[in-house]
């Protein structure tokens, strides 16, 4: 929120690695990110804890996550599938997708709960997955198992809700709420998470295997059971290298990493941008009540 607000700076300076804003959505590069492009997105005039608080005002909610995955599909085709040596290398050399539309059966899109922040954020992860997240990933490290929950479970969960009596949901949706009661509630009306949950892992498995362009030639050392290894043999024998592989870790990120828009040329250290459509307090609202987010 303090992007939201327009505040310069905190522990940090509030800058961000800016993909497209306008006065209601904010969409930005994912500073960990987990595939070759990571963005999130957030509203940005109104204040939604955690998508559990979409089920307040579940057609709202519907038209918000539809409006949060279009902002970063139009980011992705435009930004990322428009740039022909990024293409050619991340995606495999597929062509171009017709619309952002096509773009639903590719990325991994969901949400956290708990979240790693308090104003709704939709994670959009678009293959292939950085090496080492996806080894992660194949460990059950990452999409955590009733942690992460797919656009397609949220959407079918406001979508159930709508057609409830009043649209209503079957579970009192405040802070406290067990994100377990709300899983429940929607396994018993037909929307089972297990399912989507299940599918969403396998789907993200084959979108790897489709979009898979690392070959051993990006990379300079081995990691075999958390041991560095060289990739030249010697007499038949794989040496280890003595560094440590977390840190060799962190400088892959670095340089795989599209965070940090814009970059200063004079420096190439990232400078990032304020949100140019700042608000007030007064002018972001509580979602599914009048309030503003001064109350809070």
């Amino acid at each position: 929120m303090g992007f939201v607000f327009g505040i310069a700076q905190g522990n940090f300076p509030f800058t961000i690695s800016m993909r497209s804003q306008s006065s209601e959505y904010l969409c930005f590069d994912d500073p960990l990110a987990l595939t070759a492009a990571h963005l999130n997105v957030i509203p940005t005039s109104t204040y939604i804890p955690d998508w559990r608080f979409l089920l307040l005002n579940p057609t709202a909610g519907l038209h918000i996550i539809d409006s949060m995955f279009e902002t970063c599909a139009r980011v992705l085709l435009e930004q990322f599938w428009g740039n022909t040596a990024f293409r050619s290398k991340y995606f495999a050399g597929e062509p171009d997708p017709s619309s952002w539309q096509e773009l639903r059966g590719i990325v991994n899109a969901g949400m956290n709960y708990p979240p790693s922040m308090y104003q709704l954020h939709l994670q959009f992860m678009h293959p292939p997955w950085l090496p080492f997240q996806y080894q992660m990933l194949t460990q059950e490290n990452h999409l955590h198992y009733r942690r992460y929950f797919c656009l397609e479970y949220v959407r079918a969960v406001l979508e159930r809700t709508v057609e409830l009596p009043g649209g209503v949901s079957p579970v009192r949706i405040c802070e406290d709420t067990d994100i377990n009661l709300v899983i429940e509630a929607f396994d018993n009306l037909g929307v089972k998470y297990d399912d989507f949950h299940s599918q969403n892992v396998r789907r993200t498995k084959a979108m790897q295997e489709r979009f898979a362009s690392f070959d051993e030639g990006d990379f300079e050392f081995i990691v075999a059971g958390g041991t560095v290894l060289s990739k030249t043999l010697l007499a038949g024998v794989t040496l280890e290298v003595g560094k440590d592989p977390k840190e060799i870790q962190k400088l892959d990120a670095k340089l795989l990493n599209s965070y940090g828009r814009p970059f200063d040329e004079a420096t190439g250290k990232s400078k990032g941008q304020f949100y140019k459509f700042a608000k007030t307090p007064a002018e972001v609202k509580e979602f599914g009540t009048e309030s503003s987010a001064a109350s809070l």
